[in-house]
């Protein structure tokens, strides 16, 4: 490993809690799909992983833990819960090394106030979830809390593509859809994450329109079974690199959303294809694994 302290842009944190953030809330909006999808997440143990039921702090100290056994220097977790106070305890416990991005539908008529509020109690960046929540980035409603977004000048990480999620619709999956809001905010960094999750083709395209478009590395990375040819890992790096450059790429693993602790073995196979497979310079390898994520997370 070269000379340098990884950090990784794209976790979750899953506790009794925030399940029970995520059911209350699904309850007041009547939905019985996402009443299930929390229910389903609700079981205790998932083989030998546990759902925690512990306070925001030992949550922390425990993620924490985890990250010092794979010497990873900080972390950026993805909220799936709007307005969840369990996050924002979790992030308030150690700042010095948590952080967080907040999500919340953008649609919605107090989208920017809310967003507003959140990124006052912490958070450092908007996750959102099109696929899985079935808007569109391009609706006209989100306009006003993309202003906002410009105006607090924080990064947005949006999951596209193929998603495990029984809410997803693939109607909602095309990174395309984003051309126009990438195009009219070129001061918001866009961050799609999972390389697209099965849309590599059309991030790429997009890039080639927006230059603020950037790709987390996060996941399995399993997209590619679903493809019509064969496609290794590193290729798609290799593409990334080629198209969009080292600067536009962050490293993450999407550990964390089973629950589980940290997944080492995407740490892994994507330091060996970093530091080995590519021919990087070292300052295009800590972009990667590191520098990008400070840039844009200001972290």
């Amino acid at each position: 490993m070269s000379e340098y302290r990884v950090i990784d842009a794209h976790l979750h944190m899953i506790s009794k809690a925030v399940i029970d953030e995520l059911m209350s809330g699904a309850a007041k909006q009547g939905s019985d799909i996402q009443q299930r999808l929390a229910s389903s997440r609700r079981r205790s143990r998932v083989g030998d992983r546990i759902v925690q039921d512990i306070d925001p702090g030992q949550m922390a100290e425990w993620w924490c833990a985890e990250l010092d056994k794979y010497e990873i220097d900080k972390a950026v977790y993805m909220s799936f819960v709007p307005d969840s106070a369990y996050f924002r305890e979790f992030v308030a416990a150690r700042p010095d090394r948590i952080f967080a991005c907040c999500t919340l539908d953008p649609t919605a008529p107090d989208a920017a106030s809310r967003l507003e509020s959140e990124v006052a109690a912490g958070y450092v960046g908007v996750k959102l979830y099109p696929t899985n929540h079935c808007y569109r980035l391009s609706d006209p409603a989100t306009r006003p809390f993309f202003e906002k977004v410009r105006d607090l000048g924080i990064p947005v990480a949006i999951h596209y593509g193929i998603s495990v999620a029984p809410t997803s619709e693939l109607s909602c999956a095309n990174p395309v859809d984003l051309h126009p809001v990438a195009r009219d905010f070129p001061e918001i960094p866009f961050v799609i994450v999972h390389f697209g999750a099965g849309y590599l083709g059309e991030v790429l395209e997009l890039h080639y329109h927006c230059d603020n478009i950037y790709v987390d590395t996060s996941g399995t990375n399993n997209w590619r079974r679903n493809l019509p040819y064969d496609v290794s890992l590193r290729d798609v790096f290799a593409k990334c690199l080629d198209v969009m450059g080292a600067d536009h790429i962050l490293y993450g693993t999407d550990s964390g959303g089973v629950p589980s602790g940290y997944r080492d073995w995407v740490l892994l196979d994507q330091a060996d294809i970093v530091e080995n497979r590519l021919g990087l310079t070292e300052d295009e390898k800590r972009l990667v694994m590191r520098d990008n994520a400070v840039r844009l997370y200001k972290i």
